[in-house]
């Protein structure tokens, strides 16, 4: 499976592994997640939009999503470099916001960087799933965005130089995910 990813991610930028934690492991991270926030400085975003709390990298049942196998072996094939983990947070997206604008996660022409996100709650086109320009990371034409779209407990992994934003939350309510990055070694 990790061959596969990576050749996705190197294809469109980004992949999705559906269903990747189970149900039970699910349940832990989300009761985990919610113990983190509880005793957490949140911050809003200035649009209002969304929340994002720093997560302690160590902070046990939320771990395992950093040191997922999956995830590091895309890591390894995707950076083909020693990295590290540069980012480990919580974001929570509010409903009625307007959509983020496209952006990338890193300076253009920086070495591969690898970027992934945990579905807390399903990602749909009502919630603000996010959207990704395939190609873009490799400099491909604009073409249309795809929306990343799959049931809570999915993963997308992406190149963190490919375009990609969160759509319009049209929905009364909030979509949770955890939210990390690996960096070369030498950058993290």
């Amino acid at each position: 499976m990790p061959d596969r990813v990576a050749a996705a991610i190197a294809r469109d930028g980004f992949a999705i592994a559906e269903r990747h934690l189970d149900h039970a492991t699910l349940e832990h991270v989300r009761r985990r997640h919610a113990d983190h926030l509880a005793g957490s400085d949140i911050r809003t975003s200035r649009c209002g939009g969304d929340t994002r709390v720093h997560l302690d990298r160590n902070f046990a049942g939320l771990q395992q999503l950093h040191s997922d196998p999956l995830l590091r072996a895309v890591a390894t094939q995707v950076m083909q470099a020693p990295f590290a983990l540069h980012y480990f947070l919580s974001r929570t997206l509010h409903p009625g916001a307007s959509p983020q604008a496209l952006h990338i996660d890193c300076d253009p022409g920086a070495p591969a960087m690898l970027g992934f996100i945990w579905m807390l709650d399903d990602f749909t086109a009502e919630n603000r799933a996010t959207q990704f320009v395939a190609g873009s990371h490799r400099g491909a034409p604009a073409a249309s965005t795809i929306l990343a779209v799959a049931p809570a407990g999915s993963l997308i992994l992406y190149d963190r130089s490919a375009l990609h934003g969160y759509t319009a939350n049209t929905t009364s309510t909030c979509r949770r995910s955890i939210q990390g990055g690996f960096n070369p070694a030498n950058a993290a």
